[in-house]
C-alpha cells in the first residue's frame, strides 16, 4: 500500500467546479508540504488548473490565487511534477 493522507472537507459556499477543483489541488499541496515531503506529484483531471500551473494558458482570474498558493508551495519541494490525468484513468485511481 502506497503511503497517503486524506485531506478533511470544508464548505467552499457556492462556486465554480473551476474553483473547487483548483481550491482542493491547492490544499492538497499545502498539506502535502506541511507533512513534510519533498517530492510530489500533483496529478488532476482538471486540465485549466494544470495548464495553468505549467505557464501554458492565461490562468482564469477565478482562480489565479489558487494557482499563485499552490506554485509558491513548489518552492518547499525538492521535485514538483505536474500531470494531468483524464476523468476516466482518475476515477479508476480513487477506486483503486
Amino acid at each position: 500500500m502506497e503511503d497517503s493522507f486524506k485531506v478533511g472537507t470544508f464548505n467552499l459556499g457556492v462556486a465554480s467546479f473551476l474553483v473547487a477543483k483548483a481550491t482542493v489541488m491547492r490544499n492538497r499541496v499545502c498539506a502535502t508540504v506541511q507533512s513534510g515531503y519533498c517530492l510530489v506529484v500533483l496529478a488532476s483531471d482538471n486540465q485549466v488548473f494544470i495548464q495553468a500551473l505549467k505557464g501554458k494558458v492565461q490562468v482564469p482570474q477565478e482562480i489565479q490565487t489558487l494557482v499563485e498558493d499552490t506554485k509558491a508551495y513548489h518552492a518547499y519541494c525538492n521535485q514538483v511534477q505536474v500531470c494531468h490525468i483524464f476523468k476516466k484513468k482518475n476515477r479508476q485511481l480513487r477506486i483503486a
